[in-house]
């Protein structure tokens, strides 16, 4: 009898440490449950959208001075003193166009907007474009005066995704990937909160801690618009704002449960001042047509300076009529581009540029940075206060 009751006893006990423990495997805290929440709502908006072709318009608002000395400044002339004149010399406001086609992990980003260029000390315009098609990243950019310059390399990833222009729409629809969505990635977001509301919105607030190698980023996610990003604020390790920005969702037409964003506003600061402004409007958004790989492997025109990395090694050359190419030689490579153009590979002996350095400063687009490409800052989220030049921002 003692030994049935010792059994029952223990088979009790058993199952009421089953009963304890499981509960509290299953159990959630409030924070663990908002996460999931929010990666449920990203995950099945991600799966919805296979492809992706989004047409853009954007406002840069530069104030005044912000770009004096910024990067490499222009030379002074002989017997020129005093301070600087201030780049821009008054707040300047410019607009531009440009377009984002992905699909899966291919992407190109397009963009056509003015850059300051410290030779002429004005804004010109600039088409950069960056392409990834699984394997190979090329970034080509064509200044309007200048020349057409490219770098073609092997990479894993369009590391221009995380740019203010295009950033909320790689977060949009591929915020679980870090490749991809690097700044909104959402597994670095490790803590949530509901918290009050705006507009008389109840959001959830992410927050990717401080750390000491970096600093706070928050993103605020709205559950009424299927957990979609409405804002996002980017700290430095001392706690200085670098980027913020708003974004409007909203649903596609034809698909009431893909929400993408319409339009959003960014600004960026640099030691603690207005550095940036730029409002990002979408014009079309269509989303699972049918992209042929020639999307993604672009055509770069004759007359095109190329640095091809190959290995540890880089190929330079310029692409000419009927796909020929002029190899630029290692020793040539201090040559002029309308040199280069018009002579043969090894004409040209070792010499000083026949023509002044340029000097580019990127309104928002992508480093070409090699041998002769002197292209700097990209506004990525929360790199807007380096003082090194070569360092993207």
């Amino acid at each position: 009898m003692s030994a049935n009751v010792a059994q029952i006893g223990a088979v009790f006990f058993a199952a009421l440490c089953f009963i304890t423990f499981s509960g509290r495997a299953i159990a959630q805290s409030p924070e663990d449950a908002l996460r999931q929440q929010v990666t449920a709502a990203w995950e099945k908006r991600q799966a919805a959208v296979k492809t992706m072709r989004v047409t853009f318009s954007s406002k840069t608002t530069t104030p005044k001075g912000v770009l004096t000395g910024f990067a490499f400044p222009k030379p002074r002339a002989p017997g020129e003193q005093g301070e600087r004149k201030p780049s821009p010399p008054s707040d300047a406001i410019k607009t531009g166009t440009g377009e984002l086609v992905l699909d899966g992990g291919k992407t190109r980003i397009v963009n056509h907007a003015p850059i300051w260029d410290f030779d002429k000390d004005d804004f010109v315009f600039c088409r950069h474009e960056s392409s990834f098609d699984g394997q190979t990243l090329t970034l080509f950019q064509y200044p309007e005066p200048g020349w057409p310059q490219a770098l073609i390399e092997k990479a894993e990833r369009n590391q221009n995704t995380d740019d203010v222009l295009v950033a909320p729409l790689f977060g949009a629809v591929r915020g679980l990937h870090p490749e991809l969505a690097s700044s909104l990635c959402l597994s670095a977001y490790t803590q949530a909160r509901r918290v009050g509301s705006e507009q008389e919105r109840s959001l959830i607030e992410l927050t990717r801690p401080r750390n000491e190698t970096r600093g706070e980023w928050k993103l605020w996610v709205d559950p009424s618009r299927d957990y979609a990003i409405v804002r996002m604020e980017a700290h430095d390790r001392d706690g200085k704002l670098v980027t913020k920005f708003t974004v409007t969702q909203s649903a596609l037409p034809a698909a009431t449960t893909i929400w993408l964003p319409q339009r959003w506003t960014a600004a960026l600061f640099r030691n603690g001042n207005l550095f940036k402004q730029i409002e990002v409007t979408t014009h079309a958004r269509e989303v699972n047509a049918e992209l042929s790989e020639v999307e993604f492997k672009p055509v770069l025109p004759v007359g095109t300076r190329v640095q091809e990395k190959i290995g540890n090694e880089m190929k330079d050359y310029i692409i000419r009529d009927g796909g020929q190419t002029r190899e630029i030689q290692r020793d040539e490579r201090k040559a002029s581009y309308e040199d280069l153009v018009n002579s043969q590979t090894g004409d040209l002996a070792p010499r000083s540029p026949s023509t002044p350095g340029r000097w580019w400063l990127i309104g928002s687009g992508s480093v070409i940075g090699a041998v002769s490409f002197w292209v700097l800052v990209r506004h990525r989220i929360g790199r807007t206060s380096s003082t090194n030049p070569s360092t993207n921002t």
